[in-house]
Parts: structure tokens; C-alpha cells; sequence
């Protein structure tokens, strides 16, 4: 047994992955689908821009890091000289020992360890997507790779799946938790 989890050794580690992924996502209603994230999101991964300024000023907008999810903004970039964020988009810590956060985005400039995920509005309501993620934390977690510096495994976007009930359903259901 393989992690105590019942897999086979004989099992490749993407097999692995794929049957720790597949194994918790429990019965749901008929009319929600099953979707891998990549088929129904964009990820963006973040950059160090070349100029940060400890100041906020005209044309900068807030560098945002895992501190800056909390609110504590303390630096500021030009939009051109990174990778840009808008409200509507979910970020999640791709690289480090926090791999696997997910919070939402706020106007800004993403930092290196982290990704935004944008969604295909016609098939997930951004709100629900963040909620969703949120409740996996702990699964996007555990799948992190790498020795030193933990990383959100590669192939993610073509394995991690999401449930996607119909649309105006996600968003009762973004409303009812927001």
C-alpha cells in the first residue's frame, strides 16, 4: 500500500494523483458535471516585476503576495511591468510553503509564487469557483511536489477536477455563501 491510502506501488505517481483526486469528490446531483480546471480556466502565472516602489502612487497598483491577501499591502508596481489581476479572478499560492492557498483577487499585480485563475463566465460563476477551491485547499495541498521549495504539481490544470453545477445554480449558491 502506497501512502496508506490503498494505492497500489505498482501505481505511476500521476495515476496516483489522479485516483487521490477522483477519490474525493463524493456523489452529486445528476445535473452538476464533473470539469478539469483547464477546460474551464486560464491560469496566469505571476512575475516579479522589475520596479517596486514601497509607495502607492498615479498608474501603480498593489503588488499582491500572501501577505497582501490579508490586507497588508507594502508594495506597489506598474500594471506593464507585471502580470495584472482584476477582482473576478481567483489566485492560488502556486509555489512555496504555502502551496495550495487560494484566496480571491483584488486589482493589483500578482507576485511569482502565485497564479490567477480566470474563468470561462459562461461556465463558472468566478464567486462559486473561489468557494469550491477554497474547500480544497487541503487537496491542492497534499498534491504539492518538490524538495526545498513546494510547488502546485504541473499537470494540475489537466487533473484537478471541479464540479460545475449549471451556472445560475453556482451563483445561488455563491450568493448564499458570500
Amino acid at each position: 500500500v502506497y501512502g496508506g491510502v490503498g494505492v497500489p506501488m505498482s501505481e505511476t505517481i500521476s495515476e496516483t494523483k489522479q485516483i487521490l483526486l477522483n477519490s474525493k469528490i463524493t456523489e452529486v446531483p445528476s445535473h452538476w458535471k464533473k470539469e478539469t480546471i483547464g477546460n474551464v480556466a486560464e491560469k496566469t502565472k505571476g512575475t516579479k516585476p522589475d520596479t517596486l516602489l514601497e509607495e502607492s502612487g498615479p498608474d501603480l497598483l498593489p503588488y499582491l503576495t500572501i501577505s497582501a491577501s490579508k490586507g497588508d499591502v507594502t508594495q506597489w508596481a506598474r500594471a506593464q511591468d507585471g502580470k495584472r489581476v482584476s477582482e473576478d479572478q481567483v489566485l492560488i499560492v502556486w509555489d512555496g510553503a504555502s502551496s495550495g492557498t487560494v484566496f480571491k483577487a483584488s486589482e493589483g499585480v500578482i507576485c511569482s509564487t502565485l497564479a490567477a485563475l480566470d474563468f470561462d463566465d459562461e461556465l463558472f460563476d468566478s464567486k462559486f469557483a473561489y468557494y469550491f477551491l477554497s474547500q480544497q485547499e487541503s487537496r491542492i495541498s497534499e498534491l504539492s511536489e518538490g524538495t526545498g521549495i513546494t510547488h502546485v504539481p504541473r499537470d494540475f490544470m489537466s487533473m484537478f477536477q471541479l464540479l460545475r453545477p449549471p451556472i445560475t445554480e453556482q451563483r445561488r449558491i455563491a450568493d448564499i455563501l458570500s
